[in-house]
């Protein structure tokens, strides 16, 4: 019989925004303990708040063996995992970001807009060891930021928003990033369509145009044999610019090990490699089951066992900036674009509510809505312009992805 432990703390520090000020400034401190115990390939888990009685935990887990949980696979040994993200994150203050609010606030009344929403610091550590020298820690600090503006007499409930990634606080770029934002959605500009009614869009947020990979590329997808892309492994059905690999890099939103102890391999466990279908993500358990690679893809909440996720999904940048990408077609920065989704065999639609002429270094001006349409294989392939090596400000971690799209 084996024990693990997983332990997940989360602090996280809210500072609220109402209509321009600072509302109220929120504290919440979390521990989640997960004990599991193996036993005649069998897992029990049990799962609790807090971190006191152990053992009592652990005995509740050895009970709910009782339950024949399958587990057919080896638990991790002799790993030891430690990392942090960097130090221009970890050194961030409350204070510093109350401050940040009051100037967003004022510049943004300035200029004729409402800032609400709010501004997070999440602190979270993840641990995960076991009784055969399985020790791995991860400590992260993240920023979030979900600052919605809108105009003065606007019935909207928001115009636009300023909801940046970032790995550290720098008040005066970004106090000029929310007046360039506010500033831009004020100068509405014509559609730059090109000839072939093709536009050229920059996503910022992958979420958008990778959901079909999400699916399609599941152990589940593919050991069922009904994958869109069953067929199309060892081939090269993307374009060249395309890597795609569960990330291990703890400052780009990746885990260096999942729930289960399997180190995360980055870009050597590359799904799509230079264009090429290599493999699907999958956890131990459906690696067994359908004869594939475990990637590093086991997670899932802290009192149950692990499954297949694809939460630690992520692009490889590219070698070119993204005004080099962009070059001398007009392109648009996508903001919002909800409402689209892909079809079952690879076609991909949205409408996009709020966008903005970019040209690789600031933003020209608010574009009316619209809607565009593709497929996956054009997206990623003759239409994929790449992914940028840069982000839209050095303090950004946001991946931008550029691609050709046709209008609707």
């Amino acid at each position: 019989m084996n024990k693990e432990l997983l332990k997940i703390k989360i602090k996280e520090t809210t500072v609220q925004i109402s209509n321009g000020d600072v509302k109220a400034i929120r504290s919440k401190d979390l521990v989640k303990s997960g004990a599991r115990v193996y036993k005649d390939g069998l897992v029990g888990v049990a799962g609790q708040y807090g971190e006191k009685n152990i053992e009592e935990l652990f005995h509740k887990a050895e009970e709910n063996l009782r339950f024949n949980i399958k587990y057919p696979c080896e638990i991790s040994k002799e790993l030891k995992i430690e990392v942090e993200s960097g130090q221009e994150r970890n050194n961030v203050g409350i204070d510093e970001i109350e401050a940040l609010v009051k100037e967003i606030s004022k510049v943004t009344k300035d200029l004729g807009f409402i800032a609400s929403g709010n501004i997070k610091l999440i602190n979270k550590s993840v641990e995960l060891n076991n009784d055969e020298n399985l020790n791995c820690s991860s400590k992260s600090t993240d920023i979030v930021f979900e600052i919605l503006l809108k105009e003065l007499g606007s019935p909207n409930i928001f115009d636009t928003a300023y909801m940046p990634i970032v790995k550290y606080i720098d008040s005066t770029e970004m106090l000029k990033e929310v007046e360039e934002i506010c500033r831009a959605h004020k100068n509405p500009v014509d559609l730059p369509i090109s000839e072939d009614k093709t536009i050229r869009c920059v996503f910022s947020e992958i979420g958008y145009v990778t959901s079909f990979f999400e699916n399609e590329l599941s152990a589940q997808k593919i050991g069922t044999n009904s994958s869109y892309f069953i067929n199309k492994f060892g081939e090269k059905i993307f374009n060249e610019a395309l890597t795609m690999y569960p990330s291990n890099n703890i400052d780009e939103g990746g885990m260096a090990f999942d729930y289960e102890g399997t180190e995360v391999k980055g870009e050597e466990a590359a799904l799509i490699l230079n264009g090429v279908l290599i493999q699907g993500y999958a956890d131990k358990r459906d690696a067994k089951k359908y004869n594939l690679n475990p990637t590093g893809s086991g997670f899932g909440e802290f009192n149950s066992v692990p499954s297949t996720s694809a939460l630690n999904l992520n692009f490889k940048n590219g070698k070119s900036t993204i005004k080099e990408l962009i070059g001398e077609k007009p392109a648009v920065l996508i903001y919002s674009a909800g409402g689209g989704d892909f079809t079952n065999d690879g076609g991909f639609g949205t409408p996009v509510q709020i966008a903005y002429l970019f040209d690789g270094e600031k933003l020209v001006g608010k574009v009316p809505e619209f809607s565009v349409k593709s497929h996956i294989y054009e997206m990623f392939g003759e239409n994929f312009v790449g992914v940028a090596s840069d982000s839209l400000k050095d303090y950004s971690l946001e991946k931008l992805l550029v691609m050709d799209m046709k209008v609707n």
